[in-house]
């Protein structure tokens, strides 16, 4: 297995990740790595992984004068691309999806 194939996270990784990623969004500062594992019921020392991964990739970062993870630019430029016209045109879930 190639180096590049280990570092990328694997396709079960992938829910948790976004899992994270919401987290940290809603969050209104900077989550640890331990608060996001506890938010997402998984082992602390995977989210310590998938974290750094994320943070890695720039999609999370950890700012000196905040306490925990942030979204990244990387997340951000993620939301930017979204525009408010592309939103409205998304369908909406249903609730007795949720």
């Amino acid at each position: 297995m190639s180096a590049a194939a280990v570092e990328r996270l694997p396709e079960r990784g992938l829910g948790l990740a976004l899992d994270i990623l919401e987290q940290v969004a809603r969050s209104d500062g900077g989550l640890s790595a331990a608060e996001i594992a506890r938010h997402v019921r998984a082992a602390r020392a995977t989210v310590y992984r998938v974290v750094n991964a994320l943070a890695r990739d720039g999609y999370l970062m950890r700012p000196d004068d905040v306490s925990g993870f942030v979204l990244g630019p990387r997340a951000l430029d993620l939301a930017d691309a979204m525009d408010e016209s592309r939103l409205r045109a998304l369908p909406r879930p249903r609730a007795e999806d949720a």
